[in-house]
């Protein structure tokens, strides 16, 4: 008779998440708010689907709001950061977005990242409109 790995081994899946150490790019090892703060940093700054070496839920999908009006651009920009944020599972939510001034062609915006590690990271990006 062979044996019904179901029954005589059960299976038990460990889900664990990874450290957060990194390197800085000044050569730095950094870990957690630190960390989070530059992939925040370098999502926002990558276009999705643009560079074959990242997964394709990596970065942030910018390019359709260039030359589209101040107010699209206003009310989109929440979703497409949220989304492109929480592909990372360090981040529990995006909020506070606070909308500055239009300056040679982009739009600044801040906002607050909820993170695991029970800080809020506060963010800011220019997107060009």
């Amino acid at each position: 008779m062979l044996p019904n790995a179901i029954t005589d081994h059960p299976l038990e899946i460990i889900e664990t998440t990874q450290p957060g150490l990194t390197w800085a790019l000044d050569g730095r090892e950094i870990d957690e708010l630190e960390a989070l703060a530059q992939t925040v940093r370098w999502i926002l700054a990558t276009e999705r689907f643009e560079h074959a070496i990242y997964d394709w839920s990596y970065g942030t999908e910018l390019q359709h709001l260039i030359g589209m009006p101040r107010d699209y651009v206003a009310a989109e920009l929440p979703r497409v950061i949220t989304e492109a944020l929480m592909q990372d599972d360090r981040v529990l939510g995006v909020s506070g977005f606070f909308f500055g001034v239009i300056e040679r062609g982009k739009m600044h915006v801040s906002f607050t990242v909820e993170t695991i590690y029970g800080r809020d990271l506060e963010a800011e990006t220019d997107v060009p409109i």
